[in-house]
């Protein structure tokens, strides 16, 4: 009696195991572009986030700075601010590229002068007097200029400098 190979056995070609691998390559492939792409999206948002959270609390200080301010000058890349305290505030701006350094300085009678100094921060920036208000001019995220107003309320009830 003579044995005859069964060729509809329930097993897998070579074509079909090369196929499948070549599938499993490309699909591995686009997983860890994937991958790749996500960690760097994340590191660049972790990025934008300081950046935003470091110029928020500038123009908060600023803001309050102004918002108390008896007189305020700018002098070239510094701004001047006598507070109704009769604190001096100094900012100044060190960088006219696309990073800026800026430094304040509070002067109070009696005591050392305190500084404090954020950096790296999106430029350029500089500043503005205009009546009761003062003007932080800079770009924003496109690179079109932008412009943060800030009101003095001594100046703005009519008080003198």
């Amino acid at each position: 009696m003579k044995t005859r190979l069964r060729r509809d056995s329930a097993a897998f070609t070579l074509i079909e195991m090369l196929a499948a691998v070549v599938l499993l390559t490309v699909f591995m492939l686009l997983a860890a572009q994937l991958f790749i792409s996500s960690m760097r999206l994340i590191g660049e948002a972790t990025k934008a986030n300081s950046v935003v959270v470091r110029l928020d609390g500038v123009l908060g200080q600023l803001r309050r700075d102004a918002w108390d301010a008896r007189n305020s000058v700018v002098d070239g890349n510094a701004l001047h601010i006598t507070s109704a305290t009769g604190a001096e505030f100094v900012w100044k701006l060190d960088g006219a590229g696309a990073t800026v350094t800026l430094t304040r300085t509070t002067a109070r009678t009696g005591n050392p002068p305190e500084v404090r100094t954020w950096k790296d921060l999106p430029g350029p920036m500089h500043f503005e007097v205009r009546g009761p208000t003062l003007v932080v001019m800079g770009v924003d995220t496109d690179g079109k200029p932008a412009a943060m107003v800030m009101t003095s309320q001594w100046l703005l009830a009519g008080g003198k400098p």
